[in-house]
């Protein structure tokens, strides 16, 4: 009796399916490339330090797209003790594990590590983000964006090379996961809004056992200076300078941010500019300079600020003068156009001595700001000493008079200012009520000196703020003065 084959396919086909599940993986690992691995194949790391403070130092293949043969892996090795670091200016060079220059465009710290630019990609190593839902305020059932990197969504993110949070429901959490070797400090310098009033946020340092020991809370920007940390910034400021001390060995640092929906708006902001990190053995590679500072020399400790007008690209060992017709701002990568002057590029001189006989003291004269970036090829300067006026000596302020030589001086003891222009002793039986009460800021009071800075929005700049005047005064008011530079006086 014939039997029909047909009946079967159906099976056969099931079990060739099943051989194929089996081994096809097989196939496929065998097909793996394996090479005879050179040095450049090999990364060299260390393993983690052991209750001896010793390790072992182990090289494994660079890529994962190759495996290398067992005799072209070097067989580990002793590493050095883990107490040994490497002074600023030089790195540690693993194969060989010798301490070397850094090359001239970059820079070490030595013990310390810097973080001032940050990839779009991923964060480095020990940085990680989680964004969750405020119970607090009731949104609890809020969708949280996990997303690390441009999400776009707030919280903390990077956006260009700048690591930033930035207004979400959410509350995002910003971890740091590092190991010193011994006692060591992290120190942000970061810029925050200058009118936030409803961001919550909370720093603090966890041990191994996941145990708080540096708290640092802050609900409206105030902070209590305790032992393990130091705050520096002055009232209204949008650039902060915070220093956390951390113990030896592993440290979780976490800044927790979130908002009061009640008092915060979606302007809040906070840009991480610097964070510095001391207490690790040693840098395994220098640092390149960022743009717009350079280092010529061997053994580079930091890279020096590019000059007026010049910039640099990162890692550079000098700088670039710009154009005659273009300006670069400090801390600058590139050069851009001059702009045609207006009259936002002068401010009105006014003399500090102010005589009544002397029509000449009355006149506004106006100046161009410094430094002088735009190009007045409109005649705007000439424009505006057409438009030069004549005032009034204004009264001097409370307590003073104005002097024969027109400069405004305190009244004698026991004498108070009648309107600012001469001045009479107090009424029997009374004393005056002294004080100091600005309201002539052509001339400030005796033993008074405004001081004059500028936090650049770019980067930290060391030195003196080259906009001059920061400040100009109209009389009866003080004004910080208008510039196309991107800074904060």
């Amino acid at each position: 009796m014939c039997q029909n084959n047909n009946q079967f396919i159906p099976l056969k086909i099931f079990i060739f399916f099943i051989y194929l599940l089996i081994f096809l993986p097989l196939i496929c690992v065998s097909e793996e490339i394996v090479k005879h691995c050179n040095s450049e194949d090999l990364i060299f790391k260390y393993t983690d330090c052991d209750q001896n403070n010793k390790r072992w130092l182990f090289a494994i293949p660079r890529s994962h797209d190759f495996l290398c043969t067992q005799e072209s892996i070097p067989a580990p090795l002793h590493g050095l003790n883990c107490s040994v670091t490497c002074p600023a200016g030089h790195f540690l060079e693993i194969k060989s594990q010798k301490c070397k220059l850094c090359n001239p465009g970059t820079f070490s710290l030595g013990d310390r590590v810097r973080y001032e630019e940050f990839e779009s990609t991923k964060l480095p190593e020990g940085f990680s983000i989680e964004n969750s839902p405020d119970e607090s305020f009731g949104n609890n059932k809020l969708k949280c964006s996990t997303q690390r990197t441009n999400s776009g969504n707030g919280g903390w993110n990077v956006e260009g090379n700048q690591l930033r949070y930035s207004w979400t429901p959410c509350v995002s959490t910003l971890s740091i996961s590092l190991h010193l070797i011994k006692p060591g400090f992290a120190e942000f310098q970061y810029q925050i809004s200058r009118e936030s009033k409803g961001l919550i946020h909370l720093l603090q340092v966890k041990n191994a056992q996941c145990q708080n020991y540096g708290p640092l809370i802050s609900k409206q920007n105030i902070y209590q200076k305790k032992e393990n940390h130091e705050e520096t910034n002055q009232e209204g400021a949008d650039i902060r300078l915070q220093k956390l001390s951390l113990r030896k060995g592993q440290n979780l640092i976490t800044w927790t941010l979130a908002v009061n929906p009640v008092l915060s708006s979606r302007m809040e902001m906070i840009r991480l500019i610097r964070l510095d990190i001391s207490g690790l053995a040693f840098a395994p590679e220098c640092t390149e300079c960022p743009e717009g500072t350079f280092s010529s020399l061997y053994g580079a400790q930091h890279c020096e600020p590019c000059g007026e007008n010049e910039f640099s690209q990162k890692g550079s060992t000098k700088c670039q003068q710009c154009p005659p017709n273009m300006w670069a701002e400090p801390r600058s990568g590139f050069c851009q156009k001059r702009p045609i002057c207006s009259s936002l590029d002068f401010y009105p001189a006014r003399p500090s001595i102010c005589n009544e006989n002397n029509k000449e003291n009355f006149k506004i004269f106006w100046r161009k700001i410094n430094p002088q970036i735009c190009i007045d090829n409109d005649g705007m300067v000439n424009s505006l000493i057409k438009e030069n006026v004549k005032e009034n000596c204004i009264p001097c302020g409370p307590g003073m008079k104005r002097n024969n030589d027109g400069y405004c001086e305190l009244c004698p003891e026991g004498q108070i200012s009648v309107e600012g222009k001469i001045c009479i002793p107090c009424p029997f039986g009374s004393i005056p009520e002294y004080g100091i009460f600005i309201t002539n800021w052509d001339s400030i009071p005796p033993g008074i000196e405004l001081r004059k800075e500028c936090e650049f929005l770019s980067a930290e700049v060391p030195g003196e703020c080259s906009i001059n005047p920061s400040w100009i005064s109209y009389g009866t008011r003080l004004e910080s003065v208008q510039t196309r530079m991107r800074v904060l006086q």
